[in-house]
């Protein structure tokens, strides 16, 4: 028994010394890049503080940056990042294919969904035109429609004129009649991941410290990619000082 408990503790051991291992090796020889935070989340730890760091990074609209893939929980995540002129990286594009020549980092995503928007232009039975911004759901058929229009000309939801007996503009909204004339719907998707820097020791007493200095955006992340665009945290810079 006590020769089974202590193979095991040893392998524990060997894994952990291995982890070190590998990220001692990208700190020696991979490209140091700087990240600024932008949140924090302290957790008390025996006798240091945990704190979760998240970046621009960590969540992502393909939108924004003109990403045409798609993506779903558990997917691997390359963001392309770009240097600026006081010497952090932000991003400036991502996918699923790991990118050529250019820095980039390797995550994967722990959450991806997908907002709706889009513009509905309606033709009232007065003549007048108006738009909208509204969703006009793909399945929903042309026809002649009730819509229900709050006090800010805001288009809140809408039902069939033959549904007029037994549904009504609640609530104060005004109702309008017509039909669509036109439609723009646009789905953009948002990603949330991780990188494997979002968690980092400081000593018992700095962990605040951190905290106001991320409240005001003085809190830069070091991290260390290896060639295939893993990352590892070695330090914070905090008020332009490295901790430690």
């Amino acid at each position: 028994m006590r020769i089974r408990l202590s193979i095991a503790v040893l392998i524990q051991l060997l894994l952990l010394l291995s982890i070190i291992a590998y990220k001692q090796d990208i700190i020696a020889t991979g490209q140091r890049i700087l990240l600024v935070t932008r949140m924090f989340d302290p957790r008390d730890l025996l006798k240091g503080e945990y704190v979760r760091l998240s970046y621009d990074i960590s969540a992502l609209k393909t939108d924004k940056f003109g990403v045409k893939d798609t993506f779903k929980a558990r997917d691997t995540i390359y963001v392309t990042l770009s240097k600026n002129a006081d010497g952090t990286f932000s991003p400036v594009t991502f996918g699923k294919t790991e990118p050529k020549g250019t820095t980039f980092i390797r995550g994967t995503v722990i959450s991806a969904y997908t907002n709706y928007t889009g513009t509905t232009t309606v033709k009232e039975d007065s003549g007048l035109t108006r738009e909208f911004d509204y969703y006009w759901q793909p399945y929903q058929k042309e026809g002649r429609y009730v819509f229900c229009v709050n006090k800010e000309g805001r288009l809140m939801f809408h039902f069939p004129v033959s549904n007029e007996k037994w549904r009504t503009c609640e609530g104060g909204l005004d109702k309008v009649y017509g039909t669509v004339e036109k439609t723009i719907r646009h789905e953009d998707m948002q990603i949330n991941a991780e990188f494997g820097i979002e968690k980092f020791f400081v000593e018992e007493g700095k962990g605040r410290t951190v905290q106001y200095a991320i409240s005001g955006q003085g809190v830069v992340a070091v991290i260390y990619l290896s060639k295939d665009g893993r990352g590892v945290l070695k330090n914070l810079i905090v008020n332009g000082k490295e901790l430690g």
